[in-house]
């Protein structure tokens, strides 16, 4: 997993009166603790009994930038930076490797944003373990679709298809040589198993990213559980055009972005 310069941007700041306010900009999401973001300062407040009466509360505002249910990990990303900054309102005061491990509670992919930018992730992606950014593959193009895909109907398609089998699982990889690969050697490489229960449920989706490919001419992937789709190239210019061509062919959104970004949480 690898971070890139498509981000959301949260306020987080402190409150003379008791309590969690959360506003956001995109009106389809929750505002209670439905929201990642939500839940993550309910964990100091309620769980970890961090703060005080006399500390007062927390006010976050968060504008979105990631699009929900793309496979991109906006909330993930969100709820790590609300974990990350309410500990520093309050003066530091759960260590880092105790925001990892309550991270875990929040989501599966919440604890890789506190080792970012560049990890390998197993378990349930739970289990981090940094690694190397890229070196020669910097940059992504990132292919939004106008809608979204439910994660648990990914999953659920998954099961229904008998995927989970050891047979299918991918030998050991070469962990140290993946990040200094050029972006066409390094796109070869990569698969995502959640690409064909995804399809079956969103069939446009599959024939769009054969359709970008041809396209751009190189491999393009599914992100996570879906909607959203990428490919990978050594520069800025590439992706950019890269974008403008899918953009004028299929008129969906696509961006050029960098791949683990400078500036940690």
């Amino acid at each position: 997993m690898c971070t890139v310069s498509l981000f959301d941007t949260l306020c987080i700041a402190r409150t003379a009166t008791e309590g969690i306010a959360f506003e956001c900009n995109d009106s389809s999401l929750p505002t209670d603790s439905g929201n990642l973001v939500v839940r993550a300062a309910e964990l100091f407040f309620q769980k970890l009994k961090v703060g005080s009466p006399s500390d007062g509360g927390i006010s976050i505002t968060l504008k979105k930038r990631i699009p929900a249910a793309a496979g991109l990990g906006g909330g993930s990303s969100d709820a790590a930076a609300t974990l990350v900054g309410i500990n520093r309102l309050l003066d530091g005061r759960l260590p880092s490797a105790r925001l990892a491990e309550e991270a875990q509670a929040l989501g599966s992919d919440v604890p890789f944003f506190l080792a970012a930018p560049s990890a390998w992730c197993t378990g349930r992606g739970e289990k981090t373990f940094p690694l190397s950014p890229p070196t020669v593959a910097k940059w992504a193009m990132i292919v939004l679709p106008p809608f979204g895909l439910s994660t648990a109907d990914v999953y659920r398609r998954f099961d229904e298809l008998a995927l989970g089998r050891m047979e299918y699982l991918s030998p050991p990889l070469d962990l140290d040589v993946w990040p200094q690969l050029p972006a066409q050697q390094l796109l070869t490489k990569l698969e995502n198993d959640l690409e064909r229960p995804a399809f079956d449920l969103r069939p446009e989706l599959g024939e769009m990213r054969l359709a970008i490919e041809r396209t751009i001419d190189r491999p393009v992937r599914m992100s996570g559980s879906g909607s959203a789709l990428f490919s990978l190239f050594d520069a800025e210019p590439e992706a950019n055009r890269a974008c403008e061509n899918t953009l004028q062919r299929f008129a969906v959104k696509a961006v050029a972005v960098k791949l683990a970004p400078d500036g940690a949480m």
